[in-house]
């Protein structure tokens, strides 16, 4: 494990609409810092590289060149795109496989310059699992989205209480993400109720369920919904796509 470490995460009340991230960064002199900030109208995805950008950036600023630094992310766009998809947008001009502009190409050139002059390694953290360092990150940006700033810690590593080298997900949240996530699509014929919060998107069979869920989220989106089709309007309506 690097003794460097930075955690990220974005999210999005809509997308488009307004987002937040939020980054933790562990330094060799057992100082950490938590880093987060909020736009009115953005993207997820912008969020999430936002987060990276930011986290990186910060190490930079404090003297972090060559020491080994770890950046934990549960965003596979983020982490796909800066060991692999990138190569091949910066050799066609920045022109994805299907002859179209790369989206969000200022955040993944000055992402790219950033982390290319440090020695870092992308790792994938299971989101919503329990994990501290990513459920800290989620809490910060789905905050700033909210247009609230919370109170962010900066501070030596022996006061702060997330723990940072927690990385297994939590046995219990994990197997209720699963469990959401296997019914989360309709089965069949019947009523369900469609929400968007925090930029993703759920589905939960009764109205006390779904107004639990998006209850004290400004932002939140949630309607009555009785099909396939029914839904992919809905999401269409709200800017939401790949969901």
């Amino acid at each position: 494990m690097a003794s460097i470490v930075i955690y990220t995460d974005g999210a999005c009340l809509g997308n488009p609409g307004p987002g937040g991230w939020g980054a933790i960064v562990r330094l060799a002199d057992g100082t950490v810092v938590e880093l987060g900030g909020g736009e009115s109208s953005t993207t997820n995805n912008r969020m999430e590289l936002v987060a990276c950008l930011e986290g990186i950036r910060y190490a930079r600023s404090k003297g972090v060149t060559k020491e080994p630094v770890e950046v934990l992310a549960d965003s596979k766009y983020v982490l796909e795109g800066i060991s692999k998809w990138i190569h091949g947008w910066k050799q066609k001009n920045w022109i994805t496989k299907n002859s179209e502009e790369v989206k969000n190409r200022d955040l993944w050139e000055a992402l790219d310059r950033s982390a290319g002059e440090m020695n870092i390694t992308w790792t994938h953290v299971e989101g919503h699992a329990g994990i501290p360092g990513n459920e800290r990150c989620d809490e910060i940006s789905v905050q700033f989205a909210e247009g609230s700033e919370p109170y962010l810690y900066d501070g030596p590593a022996t006061e702060y209480s997330i723990d940072l080298n927690q990385r297994e997900p939590n046995p219990a949240k994990l197997k209720a993400k699963q469990n959401r996530k296997s019914s989360s699509k309709p089965k069949g014929p019947g009523t369900f109720y469609l929400s968007y919060v925090g930029g993703k998107v759920y589905r939960d069979p009764t109205w006390p369920l779904c107004e639990a869920r998006v209850k004290g989220h400004r932002g939140a989106k949630y309607k009555k919904c009785g099909s396939a089709d029914e839904e992919r309007e809905i999401l269409t309506s709200w800017g939401v796509k790949d969901a």
